[in-house]
């Protein structure tokens, strides 16, 4: 290996501070720039080659299908898996299955009133094993995780940095699911990243031990949309505007076991701390940044409670603004959370999905009735008669 170099330009094209403030330090510290010229390995290892066969796929009846998922205070998934019992070809499926390590399996359900089987999209599932309960009543259980979430949750394995890179935020989520193979999909609008302030680590440098979903969830912190995964598919996408579907206490959409709870985080002050980016007529680039919000009336009932957050990919005041707004919103803004059971969940069993809407009805609680609320976590199950579903909404 062999290092070269040649003087680096310092004049950079452009005006401005920020321009001439570049062209300044790089005049003032730089001489060369290394170059990786090559390297040789030297391997004497021999190797056998030999054309791999794919397993053929194996096929089995479903008995019994839970589906669960959940999202964070943050609008991020954190969980989106599924379990399953099965039961096929002794001589084939129950052999071959337990054989591998990891299975990737799409599922699909076929529900009284349809006319098809539909998808319930892939899943990688792990450690399969046998349940037996007599002689003959053998059954295959499995357990796994929604695609795209198993290849996010896994450890970039090395450093990757969006500082100084001219992009935005878009475009690095963009990024980080191309190198996981996956397909993405937003309604967002990209927001530039901020500059590194001079001999400083930037906000969106990730070491290695990080895994790709909290690199993608400090990404979506910039903007703070909903960010989730659903057949293979990274999605990162705005608040609904409409409903879903129309649920409550209510002969139109009958639910059942049914708990009003009222949101017990509220916060009496909250601050935020971001870091300026550059000069301004009220603060010089490095200097923090500091955003308060306070009710009286909050501190008066609950005392002084604080919430903090310093975050330095905050770089000005409008981003201190709409940060502060969004947790307060989350504190304060969302005072009702609801859980309730569908025992004849058939026909929403398609639209039960995280960040899905739902229109309450409930004419006995006005302050409930007719409000919207977004889904942040349920559990769908289907048996051989049945199809149930238990959801979590949060008023917006």
């Amino acid at each position: 290996i062999k290092l070269a170099g040649q003087a680096m330009n310092t004049d950079t094209e452009g005006s401005g501070e920020a321009i001439e403030r570049l062209n300044s330090y790089r005049k003032e510290r730089t001489e060369t720039t290394p170059v990786f010229i090559k390297t040789k390995i030297i391997d004497d290892q021999e190797r056998d080659t030999e054309e791999i066969e794919l397993p053929e796929d194996i096929e089995g009846t479903i008995v019994s299908y839970t589906e669960t998922a959940s999202a964070n205070e943050n609008g991020v998934i954190n969980d989106y898996t599924l379990s399953l019992d099965c039961y096929g070809s002794f001589d084939r499926m129950y052999a071959e299955i337990l054989g591998r390590k990891q299975l990737h399996g799409e599922v699909y359900i076929q529900l009284r009133k349809q006319e098809s089987a539909v998808s319930m999209g892939g899943f990688i599932f792990r450690k399969p094993k046998n349940k037996i309960k007599g002689f003959e009543d053998i059954t295959l259980s499995l357990s796994g995780q929604e695609t795209a979430l198993h290849s996010l949750k896994k450890s970039a394995g090395y450093i990757i940095s969006y500082d100084d890179k001219k992009i935005t935020d878009i475009q690095a989520m963009e990024n980080i699911c191309t190198m996981n193979n996956l397909f993405f999909s937003t309604d967002v609008t990209g927001k530039q990243l901020p500059e590194t302030v001079e001999r400083q680590e930037g906000a969106f440098t990730f070491q290695s031990n990080v895994s790709f979903l909290e690199i993608l969830e400090k990404l979506a912190g910039v903007q703070g949309h909903n960010l989730y995964t659903s057949e293979g598919i990274v999605y990162y996408r705005q608040d609904k505007t409409g409903n879903d579907m129309v649920l409550g206490r209510s002969p139109v959409a009958p639910c059942e076991g049914m708990d009003y709870e009222q949101n017990d985080i509220y916060k009496s002050r909250i601050y935020v701390i971001g870091k300026a980016a550059e000069n301004s007529t009220e603060y010089k680039r490095g200097d923090k940044l500091v955003g308060i919000w306070r009710s009286k009336a909050i501190e008066k009932e609950i005392g002084y409670d604080v919430f903090s957050k310093e975050d330095e990919s905050l770089t000005d005041w409008d981003m201190i603004e709409k940060e502060g707004n969004k947790l307060w919103k989350r504190f304060n803004g969302r005072p009702y959370i609801i859980r309730f059971n569908i025992e004849d969940a058939v026909d929403y069993l398609s639209k039960i999905k995280l960040f899905n809407t739902f229109q309450w009805l409930d004419s006995e609680y006005s302050f409930l009735h007719e409000k919207r609320f977004m889904i942040t976590g349920y559990t769908k199950e289907v048996g051989m008669s049945d199809c149930t579903a238990t959801i979590t909404g949060v008023m917006i």
